[in-house]
């Protein structure tokens, strides 16, 4: 993969979304890449930010794809789809240093702000927007196991009493809370518009 020695413009934390921001990035063959970050231009030319990290938000691995590999953008599902498969992402892909990232536009590549009109492509008519996966429901038996994992807890402390190494079961529906979190925080990193109306942002 080869590495953009380049500037690059990303959004200030907790700043609006904007154009193409926080769509769900896939390849041709239907894989999930990463969230886009940012759509930015440097010198006439226009990349696509995306962070492709594996465990957000304590690991990022940004990468700019070229606007020309680029195969749609759909607004009603969200979805900006690339024009390789991801076999092929690691030659298509280029790699953004997370040192050279700026939050203004003193960058060589700086983002753009509107969606222009010849950037717009259409999406596929009838398409279904985002529907929500089966991590919602990991979310919800984790969330549900955390209270219920302490009924037995609570019966065999009111009949023997608990000691030693017996207080180690208190651990199990702090674990089972964590989990749930853990997926929940994942899920809405993969899939963040769960739930969402479909929309067309400026």
């Amino acid at each position: 993969m080869v590495h953009a020695p380049w500037t690059y413009e990303l959004p200030a934390t907790g700043a609006a979304a904007e154009n193409l921001d926080d769509y769900e990035a896939r390849a041709a063959d239907g894989a999930h890449v990463g969230i886009v970050t940012g759509l930015v231009e440097r010198d006439g030319e226009r990349y696509l930010l995306v962070d492709a990290g594996r465990l957000p938000p304590l690991l990022h691995r940004r990468l700019a794809f070229r606007w020309d590999d680029v195969g749609l953008v759909d607004h009603d599902a969200l979805v900006v789809e690339l024009a390789c498969d991801r076999s092929h992402l690691e030659a298509s892909a280029l790699a953004l240093d997370p040192a050279l990232a700026r939050h203004d536009a003193r960058a060589e590549a700086v983002r753009i702000h509107r969606l222009p009109a010849e950037l717009a492509h259409s999406g596929l008519p009838g398409q279904e927007g985002p529907v929500e996966g089966a991590s919602a429901l990991l979310v919800l038996v984790a969330a549900a196991l955390s209270p219920w994992s302490l009924l037995p807890i609570v019966a065999v402390w009111g009949t023997r009493g608990l000691g030693g190494w017996d207080l180690a079961a208190f651990a199990v529906p702090v674990l089972f809370a964590v989990a749930a979190v853990g997926v929940a925080g994942y899920s809405l990193y993969r899939e963040p518009h769960f739930g969402h109306h479909a929309h067309t942002r400026a």
